[in-house]
């Protein structure tokens, strides 16, 4: 036999009298227990009812207040449209306006796509001039570093411009981790020991002491393969040969043939020197 509170538990859950369901239970006999049709809920079951609700709720609210707000504005601006649709309030408030201002909707087009394009084209210039200032700038504060760094002791067989044309095919300055680095052959020059970067006038300075571009101590001393020779495939070992190659062709030796030809020299052999 049941408890007590549970006979009255389900006898309240199915809607039926305590002394039914109790007959029901206690009957030896099969006996029929009318049970009206019931849609039991769990707690779950209920409070995702009621949210439901509420979202149901919210959203006619939400609408009711659209399209009473679409009522009042066509009433405001004595519109004529059928429906309540915000879409079609505003584009009778659109024609209205343009049938007021007498302005034709495709030259109203017409002229505000010019004034975008002309604005566009301003800016795009704009853009453009300030890029190619900015770029000219860092490229001459670039240079400024450079020539800065050139080797007070340096050889006078090349002015300060044509040494740092020759460096800057050379090396390459960049930015990594915030700080500026050297790099040769795409890879950053680094002290062998540290393997920390090396400072960027360490490099040139190095870079001119392998280029022979020191004065001390050069005097008496010649390229690879001695005076008045040349190195394999005819590669002069020094400018003077260079310098007497285009006299021979009757080239000048102030334009920018004669610097390619030094980079080129200064390329195919590491020892090209620049004091002979």
């Amino acid at each position: 036999m049941l408890k007590k509170d549970q006979i009255t538990k389900i006898a309240t859950t199915l809607r039926i009298t305590e002394t039914d369901l109790i007959n029901a239970l206690t009957s030896t006999e099969e006996i029929e227990l009318t049970i009206p049709e019931l849609n039991v809920l769990s707690t779950e079951d209920l409070t995702l009812r009621d949210a439901n609700s509420k979202k149901v709720g919210y959203t006619e609210g939400k609408t009711a207040g659209l399209e009473m707000w679409v009522k009042d504005t066509k009433e405001k601006h004595g519109l004529e449209f059928e429906g309540k649709e915000p879409e079609k309030l505003i584009e009778a408030l659109t024609s209205k306006v343009l049938k007021e201002a007498k302005i034709e909707p495709s030259k109203q087009v017409e002229e505000l796509n010019k004034v975008v394009a002309n604005l566009q084209k301003n800016v795009s210039a704009f853009e453009s001039e300030k890029q190619s200032l900015l770029s000219q700038i860092e490229a001459t504060k670039t240079d400024a570093q450079l020539l800065s760094y050139l080797p007070k002791e340096r050889i006078s067989s090349m002015n300060d411009n044509e040494y740092l044309t020759i460096i800057k095919s050379a090396l390459e300055i960049t930015t990594e981790d915030g700080k500026q680095v050297v790099k040769k052959g795409g890879e950053i020059v680094r002290n062998p020991t540290t393997q920390a970067p090396l400072e960027i006038s360490e490099v040139i300075n190095s870079y001119f002491t392998e280029r022979k571009w020191i004065a001390e101590g050069q005097e008496g001393k010649q390229g690879r393969g001695g005076s008045g020779s040349a190195g394999a495939g005819g590669v002069p070992l020094k400018l003077s040969e260079l310098q007497k190659s285009f006299e021979a062709q009757g080239k000048s030796m102030q334009g920018s043939e004669f610097m390619a030809a030094v980079q080129e020299a200064v390329s195919k052999n590491p020892n090209f020197d620049m004091n002979a």
